[in-house]
């Protein structure tokens, strides 16, 4: 067997001169020898001898072109001097050798990056400390300056900025601005804990940010919250929310598009048809507000879910109605099965799981699978699911139909391709084997 760099032969099929074919994969160069009409699938072998990579995760390109196993090399590839060069794309999973430990200048960059970052944490910690002097400190007077000196700017622009104050509650002027607020963004180095029901008197706002405080769910006027029916971006990841969400929260608000839940401590999502009570008071808020309670729909525009980090169990089924839902980050909760009617999301192209320790195979529904039409990246990483275990689930083939076809396209389009264009979607080895 040829050493890794050396040069490989291919089998006497013409009288042919040596050409040789430079295998780039990574900073790795390996050349091998091509000898009469070989075919791209021997050359994908004699990869697999070299590199480690095996010839099913390969994909060779030429140009920018996609080499087909069944051609020759000359038929896809030109030659100058004697020499062509062929790229090599392995998909996770693939195998090959281990990369190579990181230069004495990587190290220095990492350690000045991780020094920065250790810094910036510093000033936000220090820059918390500091707000919490109390209200008669000079510290206090120059916050309400700096308050007074944005109001006039919120009511202009309708962006009322209020990241990174060292908030502990909004301030009374920023409710003052009521229905010319669009924007409102009090995330950042902020540690409100409570939302009152003067959000109310946002009446146009369609974004609200307020990631990074110390809300919990009794100190959220959800009433007030839900009321907000122009909201389109609701951001409350990186607080103290636990238990179970309210059900306004996904029936109240129609023209909700991104909801960021990350971070929290949250037992449930909002489940309707779980609970008759709370449908019966939502139905009476519709009539209410003068709506027809028949057309009550379940997150109607929702299109982006994001609730990783939490202490979810279980997906809702009702998700599956939501005729605009795109991606759903469900990462790192306790959930152990994927609900079937989630298949029926119709423009449904991203799920993430990763870190879902107690899911297994068993709760990846072959029909979820099959009948998810628009599924294409589904990513199990960190669960108690094997690659190899995963591929033998019915449905399997169709869903790797979409991924392949997916990841083929950004090829065919030439584009910056991540680490993650080709992953399978799950854990290769859980264990080692013997």
């Amino acid at each position: 067997r040829p050493r890794a760099g050396g040069m490989a032969s291919a089998p006497d099929a013409a009288p042919s001169p040596h050409r040789v074919v430079e295998v780039k994969h990574g900073k790795r160069k390996v050349d091998i020898v091509v000898e009469g009409a070989a075919t791209v699938a021997w050359l994908m072998d004699q990869i697999e001898t070299e590199t480690g990579v095996m010839r099913k995760h390969q994909k060779l390109l030429c140009k920018g072109k996609q080499l087909v196993a069944t051609e020759t090399v000359d038929a896809q590839c030109a030659f100058k001097n004697g020499k062509t060069t062929v790229m090599l794309l392995a998909s996770a999973g693939g195998g090959g050798a281990p990369p190579p430990p990181p230069t004495a200048g990587q190290q220095a960059l990492a350690a000045s990056r991780k020094a920065k970052l250790e810094a910036m944490t510093t000033a936000k910690m220090t820059a918390r400390r500091d707000a919490s002097i109390d209200d008669a400190s000079p510290k206090t007077t120059s916050l309400e300056a700096t308050v007074s000196s944005r109001v006039s700017n919120w009511r202009s622009t309708g962006i009322v900025g209020m990241r990174d104050l060292g908030l502990e509650a909004i301030p009374i002027k920023a409710f003052a601005i009521g229905p010319k607020a669009r924007v409102v963004d009090a995330g950042g180095a902020n540690r409100v804990a409570k939302l009152p029901k003067q959000i109310a008197e946002w009446t146009n706002c369609t974004k609200l940010v307020l990631s990074g405080n110390a809300l919990t769910l009794e100190t959220v006027d959800w009433e007030a919250l839900t009321s907000l029916r122009n909201l389109t971006h609701l951001l409350l990841d990186e607080n103290k929310i636990t238990g179970a969400l309210p059900n306004s929260l996904a029936i109240n608000m129609p023209r909700l598009t991104t909801l960021a839940l990350d971070g929290n401590s949250i037992d449930s999502l909002p489940s309707p048809s779980e609970d008759p009570d709370e449908d019966q008071t939502s139905d009476e808020n519709a009539k209410k507000n003068g709506r027809n309670v028949s057309s009550i729909t379940y997150f109607p525009s929702l299109e982006s879910l994001s609730f990783a980090r939490n202490r979810v169990t279980s997906i809702p089924p009702r998700l599956g109605t939501c005729k605009r839902l795109e991606r759903i980050d469900a990462s790192r909760n306790e959930i152990t099965a994927i609900p079937v009617a989630l298949a029926t999301a119709p423009r449904l192209t991203t799920l993430n799981l990763d870190g879902n320790k107690r899911l297994n195979v068993d709760g990846v529904p072959s029909s979820f699978l099959r009948d998810a039409i628009a599924l294409d990246r589904l990513t199990l990483h960190g669960c108690a699911v094997e690659m190899e275990t995963l591929r033998q689930v019915d449905g399997w083939a169709a869903y790797e139909t979409r991924r392949v076809k997916r990841a083929e396209k950004a090829l065919d389009a030439k584009v910056m391709l991540g680490t993650n264009a080709f992953d399978e979607g799950a854990d290769v080895e859980r264990r080692m084997r013997h």
